[in-house]
């Protein structure tokens, strides 16, 4: 079995060889003058990296809750690794242009999908979503090719009912208003339940409606400057956006939170309605269960101010093998480091906690996670349920 680490970091150095899966010129040379061990250490190096991939030109290098930076880049790595693993193909076409296309599309996800994090606006209380979305909507199909402003409609004109495209509607899981529902109800979840991440809106939506902003405000830039984005490069940031925007959208878990569901319009996510998620999802199928997984978010300085895990040391004790369509994820290594060495029960219960929350992911997706012996829990089993 490979370490986590040695699993992310082969496939961190692979970035270089397989050119087709190359993001962009600014993020290649990142990657060339630092490696992932560097990366993973410095969460403002990985900062760099994932406003570049981004392109955020207007980044701040330093920001609040920068630490979920290096759970993004391992996030992103374990994408490729697992997308292969489920043979979700997206990464394994034959043709460079559309192998781009794909890494190019999850690189965006999953750099995206936390990016709500960085920003302060997750942190006021009653954020409007309007507010957010009033410019540049990513909530919506209808964008006006009669806008006063030419290149604003030039832009977005591309976007019109994209959700319905019979190509393009497997990426958009939910409805809008959907999402909109959602947003209401984790405010009034948030405003019960305070986070220790300071989130008072939901970071995946607030992180995908404000790039979805930024990129428009940087094309409009370009454009008078008579630099046109092409339409391609517009849908896969919508997409990649609204995926983001998605990935924290989950089922009611019971009959109890069922009502204010039913209050904020989500019908079709109460506790005994059908799996959303699925394969069928595409991007963020393959999120879902990455984002699952990853845990060493679970452990930072940040979560932990007194005593935690540097993200190597987690990687590095626990260990990965892959198999035709499932994965064993073994947590037994890092159980006993930190019963053993550390000594921290509190820790060993948040470990426990991740683990059932992998077990739940059959609860709400195509995935099915069990124990692969019943003597020892955290040693686990991930496999396509949909075959």
């Amino acid at each position: 079995m490979d370490t986590l680490f040695d699993y992310s970091e082969r496939i961190y150095n692979n970035m270089l060889i397989d050119q087709t899966a190359v993001v962009n010129e600014r993020a290649t040379e990142i990657i060339k003058e630092n490696s992932f061990r560097k990366l993973l250490k410095d969460e403002s190096l990985c900062m760099k990296l994932i406003d570049a991939i981004i392109e955020d030109d207007d980044a701040v290098v330093v920001r609040y809750n920068q630490n979920r930076a290096s759970h993004i880049l391992i996030t992103w790595l374990l994408g490729i690794g697992f997308g292969k693993v489920f043979k979700f193909n997206i990464f394994d076409h034959d043709d460079a242009f559309l192998k781009n296309y794909y890494y190019r599309l999850w690189s965006l996800t999953a750099m995206i999908h936390d990016y709500g994090y960085f920003e302060k606006e997750m942190q006021k209380s009653g954020l409007d979503l309007y507010e957010l979305t009033k410019q540049y909507n990513l909530l919506t199909d209808k964008y006006d090719v009669h806008d006063k402003d030419i290149n604003k409609a030039q832009l977005l004109q591309c976007l019109n009912n994209l959700s319905s495209h019979d190509y393009y509607k497997k990426f958009f899981s939910y409805t809008y208003d959907e999402i909109k529902g959602y947003y209401k109800y984790s405010q009034e979840y948030h405003l019960n339940n305070p986070s220790e991440d300071g989130e008072m809106s939901d970071h995946g939506i607030v992180g995908g409606c404000i790039v979805f902003s930024k990129y428009c405000k940087k094309c409009l830039k370009s454009i008078i400057k008579g630099l046109y984005p092409s339409n391609t490069i517009t849908i896969q940031q919508k997409i990649a956006c609204f995926t983001a925007a998605s990935h924290n959208v989950f089922k009611s878990p019971n009959k109890d939170i069922d009502k204010s569901y039913i209050k904020a319009g989500l019908t079709r996510l109460l506790s005994f309605s059908p799996k959303i998620v699925t394969k069928d999802n595409t991007l963020l199928s393959l999120l879902s269960l990455v984002d699952t997984v990853e845990c060493t978010k679970r452990f930072s300085k940040k979560s932990n101010p007194k005593q935690y895990l540097v993200q190597e040391t987690v990687l590095k004790n626990i260990c990965i093998e892959e198999y035709d369509q499932y994965i064993i994820v073994d947590f037994s290594k890092l159980a006993d480091y930190i019963q053993y060495e550390r000594k921290n029960g509190e820790m060993i219960e948040k470990l426990r906690k991740h683990i059932d929350g992998i077990l739940s992911i059959s609860s709400w997706t195509d995935y099915l996670a069990f124990p692969s012996d019943i003597k020892n829990p955290y040693i686990l089993v991930i496999k396509n349920n949909s075959i």
